[in-house]
């Protein structure tokens, strides 16, 4: 993975920017992978292991890669934090006039 390409990457839901997971927060994840507690955006179990991990700024979602390719695709979206709400992409993207 280019870390180049974190300057122009953006959460797709909603438009702020990523960093590289630590190996501390990438360990922990795979962690709840393993034990089935680690969840898709969508609702269901993360059955796929990943190789890294973008982590959206709030610290809230994290994006997987596989051999070093991000899946920035929203239902994808792995919650870290369970307080966060379902997606909503409309509300951060501007009104077309």
């Amino acid at each position: 993975f280019d870390p180049g390409l974190l300057d122009i990457l953006r959460c797709p839901e909603d438009l702020t920017k990523l960093r590289l997971a630590t190996s501390e927060e990438l360990s922990d994840l795979l962690r709840r992978r393993e034990s089935g507690t680690l969840r898709l955006w969508s609702g269901a179990a993360v059955a796929e292991s990943f190789d890294g991990l973008l982590i959206r700024e709030d610290g809230k979602i994290g994006y997987r890669m596989k051999d070093g390719v991000p899946v920035l695709l929203i239902d994808e979206a792995l919650v870290i934090d369970a307080s966060i709400g379902p997606p909503a992409p409309g509300s951060h993207r501007p009104t077309k006039k």
